[in-house]
């Protein structure tokens, strides 16, 4: 996915890309979970408790199923100063 730029679905490296035009990098935690068994399973319905939990714990960087996003907002510097608001039509 790396060499060729697979940006045409979502995948972990295009949604990296998605969610750092709005986050900082360091801000973003992206997690993918998958393989061709769970892939083919979901085209075909089954459910969880039809895999193994061996079969869906591997993870294979061809078949992404999931992919989990963190993304925290940053914080903002707070403004300490006191601005005097000057009075409209007073003398």
């Amino acid at each position: 996915m790396e060499h060729w730029g697979d940006y045409w679905r979502f995948t972990s490296l295009s949604t990296r890309l998605l969610f750092r035009e709005v986050f900082p990098e360091e801000n973003l935690q992206i997690k993918a979970y998958g393989n061709t068994m769970a892939a083919t399973a979901f085209i075909n319905g089954l459910v969880v408790q039809d895999l193994s939990r061996r079969n869906l714990d591997y993870y294979d960087p061809h078949y992404e199923v999931v992919i989990a996003v963190r993304a925290v907002k940053p914080r903002m510097p707070v403004d300490r100063t006191f601005k005097t608001v000057a009075s409209h039509g007073t003398k």
